[in-house]
């Protein structure tokens, strides 16, 4: 705040508007004028004190907490509310046309940003045997297949299509221990496209359970350019937890072993951490091996 007020400094003294015949793009000129320095340092200091939180905690991810948006989506959230508030001031600054409309459209990015990066506290459905979905969204295909790069066994895929309406925090469907994280670059498909699970950029992660390995992916898409994974190996997971975040509509698949019963068809919605999608019978967990 300090430095958004610095940034307007040079401005003049506060003024109540202007006449109709001024209210053009030109009421924003003398303050942008004087802005872009301190602007691009208040916002480089406030990435870095945001996402150096965000480090420095991350041990924590993935319990509930009382801030009720998606850790991982603080830079982008700090970084429109500078933005919006920057608005507010200018509009009380100098209230005309141009700061009107610029009041309005940052105010709706803002509050669809905060609804975007939205992550509700929930109830999760941990059961013996039970694979909840690990994010909301709709199945979009379920097909049997061979997966030769992680598992390199015969699995079950189930698609899942992130909407920009959706919650994108992704949530462990089983938990175990994390055998593999990889980020793979790759190409930005559109996430409904079958062959995006293969040729577009993800990130896989591999976690060994009581009934097996299964393979968790996060897609990126034609608009979602990052997904974050704050997994690692070694790490021990639980059903339902928080595990990443995906920034804007885009895809996850998850790969389960083919004695997996489904629970979910093409068509349905589901929602991270509550909807059961499969289920292992308790007498068919293979024997437990040392990793």
């Amino acid at each position: 705040m300090v430095c958004m007020f610095a940034c307007f400094r040079p401005c003049g003294k506060f003024t109540k508007g202007s006449t109709a015949g001024r209210t053009t793009i030109s009421g924003l000129l003398p303050c942008i004028k004087a802005m872009p320095g301190r602007w691009l340092l208040g916002m480089a200091m406030l990435k870095w004190a945001i996402g150096l939180k965000e480090c420095v905690f991350m041990d924590d991810y993935g319990k509930d907490r009382w801030w009720p948006f998606a850790q991982g989506g603080g830079v982008t959230i700090g970084i429109v509310t500078l933005v919006w508030g920057t608005a507010v001031f200018l509009w009380f600054f100098r209230s005309n046309l141009a700061t009107g409309i610029f009041l309005v459209l940052t105010t709706a990015l803002w509050l669809l940003i905060l609804y975007f990066f939205r992550d509700p506290n929930r109830q999760v459905k941990n059961e013996p045997g039970l694979v909840v979905s690990p994010a909301d969204g709709e199945v979009v295909e379920i097909v049997k297949e061979q997966e030769a790069h992680y598992l390199q066994a015969d699995v079950i895929r189930i698609s899942l299509f992130l909407s920009i309406a959706d919650v994108h925090v992704q949530r462990v469907p089983l938990g175990g221990k994390v055998v593999q994280v990889e980020h793979k670059p790759g190409k930005f498909l559109q996430a409904f496209r079958p062959e995006a699970s293969d040729v577009n950029e993800h990130i896989a992660m591999v976690l060994e359970t009581e009934y097996g390995r299964i393979l968790v992916k996060q897609i990126a898409g034609i608009l979602a350019r990052r997904c974050v994974n704050y997994a690692r190996p070694g790490d021990i997971l639980v059903t339902g937890q928080r595990f990443g975040l995906i920034r804007f509509s885009s895809r996850v698949d998850l790969f389960l072993p083919p004695n997996a019963q489904l629970l979910v068809s093409v068509g349905d919605k589901v929602y991270g951490g509550l909807t059961p999608i499969a289920r292992f019978p308790a007498q068919e967990k293979p024997p437990k091996t040392n990793l």
